[in-house]
């Protein structure tokens, strides 16, 4: 059977992923973990949706791990943006499939004679004879008092091969056929909220059988505890953090405020710490400053990476190819987001513009993942303060599309 290992959480590939600070996230973990476990009536899909670098796979690792211990886990698909074999939805059901018929033993016989007899029909098969070849119809066989089982679908965003189409025909299939089992086959997927993938959320399917759950939803004062607690956790490894606190006592204070909630950005500060210890306070000050030109040049590189990386893929060349006004519509939003002091609402936007409330909601849609926007009347605000100061600087913004 066809399928890919580095798919899995255990990958060494998402070692990167294994970060996650016990202590933190806690009443989230209970959350998924009551879901997934429980073996009462529950939603058979959980979706996991937040901005970019709020820690989604972090958390998508940290439930694998837990779920292994259980011996609840089914099987992980972690997509990777960038690797072919890992950013396509080709190889995601013959993988989920291998893995649960490795972990499960009473699964084994029956997903071994589904994967022959899907064979002879031929290698590499649609979705839909994927799924219900080699995962539902065997495990149709399993008795209904089976405990529940859960397969982890992580960073569906970051499937990039025809995502326009096959990710949202992979969500469908899933939505239509989880409930055709006898027993508890769970799913947890995690995303950020790009638009092909909000357009399947929005179905009838999904609302009859998955279980929403929004990162932003979070309190800032929860993610604040958790934040400064990694601060204080990784800092105190550090030789030198001693004579940093006694100099800078509101050092961590300091930190999680310049983090604002983003788990990214904290992960990587701490990185440019460890990297020079012996500078710490130094490296510090240029971290906690407010001035946008004191920014610490390894923290604004994988900053803007991830902004370019999630911009390119929202607001694809074609999008501004198909409509030669795509391009001043983008332009004169993100320059009103980057430039005027206050956040306003879409409405208020409409009004400054002079550009339909239609138009402007077509782009906040696109860029969810760093730019939050819930109603029309509610301010529209970036993801992090770095945001609008990547608009404006065209050594960091290179992609001319985009820059103000």
């Amino acid at each position: 059977l066809p399928h890919k290992d580095n798919a899995s959480y255990r990958s060494k590939i998402n070692d990167i992923k294994n970060g996650y600070l016990q202590g933190t996230r806690v009443e989230l973990l209970d959350n998924i973990m009551h879901w997934a476990t429980d073996e009462a009536d529950q939603p058979p899909i959980l979706v996991l949706q937040g901005a970019a670098g709020t820690g989604k796979s972090t958390i998508a690792y940290e439930v694998a791990k837990r779920l292994e211990l259980c011996q609840q886990l089914g099987g992980s698909f972690f997509f990777t943006r960038g690797d072919a074999e890992l950013s396509t939805t080709e190889y995601v059901f013959p993988t989920l499939a291998y893995q649960l018929a490795c972990l499960h033993d009473d699964f084994l016989p029956h997903i071994t004679d589904a994967s022959r007899s899907h064979l002879k029909k031929g290698g590499t098969q649609g979705l839909e004879f994927q799924l219900d070849e080699l995962i539902i119809k065997p495990l149709q066989k399993i008795h209904a008092n089976h405990k529940a089982v859960v397969l982890i679908i992580d960073a569906v965003d970051e499937c990039t091969a025809k995502a326009q189409e096959l990710v949202p025909h992979m969500l469908f299939l899933l939505f239509k056929r989880i409930c055709d089992l006898r027993f508890h086959l769970r799913i947890f997927i995690t995303t950020r909220p790009e638009m092909h993938i909000e357009r399947a959320f929005e179905s009838e399917h999904f609302a009859a059988v998955a279980k929403p759950y929004r990162l932003q939803d979070i309190p800032q004062s929860v993610v604040g505890q958790d934040i400064a607690l990694y601060f204080r956790t990784e800092l105190q490894k550090l030789s030198t953090y001693n004579a940093l606190s006694a100099q800078r006592p509101d050092v961590i204070e300091k930190l999680t405020e310049r983090a604002g909630g983003l788990f990214i950005y904290a992960t990587t500060m701490i990185r440019v710490m460890r990297g020079d210890p012996y500078n710490l306070i130094a490296i510090t000050d240029i971290l906690t400053s407010p001035s946008p030109s004191a920014s610490h040049s390894a923290l604004s590189s994988e900053l803007d990476s991830l902004y370019l990386a999630v911009l390119e893929t929202a607001l694809s060349k074609e999008y501004f190819t198909s409509l030669g006004s795509n391009y001043e519509l983008v332009q004169s939003v993100f320059g009103a987001i980057a430039l005027l002091e206050d956040h306003v609402s879409p409405i208020t936007l409409s009004l400054l513009l002079t550009i339909s409330g239609g138009s402007i909601d077509s782009i906040l849609k696109r860029v969810k993942s760093v730019i939050y926007s819930d109603t029309d009347s509610s301010p529209i605000r970036p993801l992090h303060a770095s945001f609008p100061q990547f608009l404006v600087n065209k050594d960091r913004c290179t992609n001319q599309a985009f820059y103000i």
